[in-house]
């Protein structure tokens, strides 16, 4: 392989279906937010005359490079059916600082004047709960997300698409060293709870209304033993039903709706 094509792939994001991201709105969420580099976007000549405009216009004020073309020649490319005529090819995901992460983002965007609360993601390997897990996060205000580099799914298009495009909305930021991520939010102010299906604590009985830094397991294991030794407290969702255990990202969803519920219990607003 010649050094101009290395080159040239490196400013994508790695694996043929990972590097296409599709879909109208999954598409047009990244061009509008802005933060996400796109590489090569390519736009049905069947699209309404008012997206072509829009999405081209963004785009190439981006530095992308555009090309209206057919349906079945985005077909060709992403190799998908369902690009509802948008198909772009991303470059790597940009992952926010430790800094800025813990902020809530550059421009501290998401600090609403409630204590905060931070997911830590302790190996999540399907994409698509990874993605749902984001969703949730972003909808329920949480300020930032930190997560590891060993077994854990990258941001890649799939997670875009499990996010809804909350990828471009919420700080991710990329660790090697969780633990010293855990150090961090506590000199922070945050307090650490591990959600863990034996723990004895039900979730109700946590007050998120103190800074909480949430730290959610991998799929199989749960939070490794050197992360929940860190925690301040470990917290289970209770159940009545035959199964024991949620799904990562529908536990994800349920804890932050719960922290979300503390935090706004008192407001004016959510009466």
């Amino acid at each position: 392989m010649s050094k101009s094509k290395r080159k040239n792939q490196s400013r994508f994001l790695a694996g043929h279906q990972r590097s296409w991201l599709w879909g109208r709105h999954p598409v047009l969420e990244v061009i509008e937010a802005g933060r996400w580099s796109v590489m090569e976007l390519y736009l049905a000549d069947s699209l309404p005359e008012e997206v072509l405009q829009h999405a081209s216009a963004l785009a190439q004020a981006q530095g992308a490079e555009v090309a209206v073309a057919s349906s079945e020649r985005l077909r060709e490319l992403g190799h998908v059916d369902d690009h509802q005529g948008l198909l772009a090819r991303m470059g790597p995901f940009p992952y926010a600082s430790l800094e800025d992460t813990l902020r809530g983002g550059e421009d501290a965007e998401r600090d609403d004047g409630t204590p905060a609360l931070w997911l830590v993601l302790d190996a999540i390997q399907d994409t698509f709960n990874f993605g749902a897990i984001v969703r949730s996060a972003e909808a329920m205000g949480a300020r930032g997300i930190f997560v590891g580099t060993t077994a854990q799914a990258g941001v890649n298009s799939m997670v875009a698409r499990a996010s809804a495009g909350a990828v471009n909305r919420i700080p991710i930021a990329e660790a090697e060293d969780l633990l010293s991520v855990l150090d961090a939010l506590r000199e922070a102010g945050a307090q650490i709870i591990a959600a863990d299906e034996k723990g004895s604590s039900p979730c109700t009985g946590c007050n998120f209304t103190d800074p909480t830094a949430l730290v959610l397991g991998n799929e199989g294991r749960g939070v490794h033993p050197d992360l929940l030794a860190k925690c301040d407290g470990r917290v289970c969702i209770p159940m009545t039903g035959a199964i024991a255990s949620l799904n990562v990202a529908a536990a994800a969803a349920v804890l932050l709706y719960e922290a979300w519920r503390q935090k706004h219990s008192l407001s004016d607003e959510v009466r």
